[in-house]
This record gives structure tokens, C-alpha cells and sequence, in this order.
């Protein structure tokens, strides 16, 4: 899953393009796996095992609150808007227009 974000983050200027170019044969980003089995490489073996364990648990923990608290927030937002016109008990699915 990283190289994929790595291959996105450079087909969007994020990163240098460089890592977002696929290969011919088997149209897989192997730049960007590369970088990311390099990087996995140094960090098994820079740092104890239990510090990445705990690294990992803090970084999903991290990437999981902010998933949910973007979606309560586009939720939130997309209720307003739709509260013109409240649905009501008599209301039928013809009479919902989805915006």
C-alpha cells in the first residue's frame, strides 16, 4: 500500500515524478516499491522491533482518527445542505432528489 500512495503522491507533483513511473511489462509502480522495501530495509534494521511495533500501532491509530473525523466533518456539511428541504415521514423515494 505505501508504494501505491508513494506513486500516487508523485503522479500528483507531491513527490518527483520520477517515482511515479510505471513499468512497461507489468504496468506496476517499481520505482516507488523500491524506495519502499529500501526504506522498510533500514528501518528492520535501524530500530528495535518493538519501537517499529509501537510506531506502526500509533501511526494507524493516527491515519484511523483522522479518516473518521474527515468523514463526520464531509458528513456534517453535506447534512446542512440537504436540510432545505427536509424528508419527512410521508416523503417517497420519487420524491428525493439526490444533489
Amino acid at each position: 500500500m505505501a508504494s501505491r500512495v508513494t506513486y500516487g503522491m508523485a503522479r500528483e507533483g507531491l513527490i518527483p515524478s520520477w517515482f511515479g513511473k510505471v513499468g512497461e511489462q507489468r504496468r506496476t509502480p517499481g520505482r516507488a516499491i523500491a524506495l519502499v522495501t529500501l526504506l522498510i530495509v533500514i528501518l528492520a534494521l535501524g530500530f528495535p522491533l518493538v519501537h517499529l511495533a509501537q510506531a506502526t500501532s500509533i501511526v494507524i491509530l493516527v491515519v484511523f482518527t483522522s479518516v473518521n473525523l474527515s468523514l463526520w466533518i464531509i458528513g456534517s456539511s453535506l447534512r446542512q445542505r440537504s436540510q432545505v428541504g427536509r424528508i419527512n415521514d410521508n416523503t417517497t423515494k420519487k420524491d428525493v432528489v439526490y444533489t
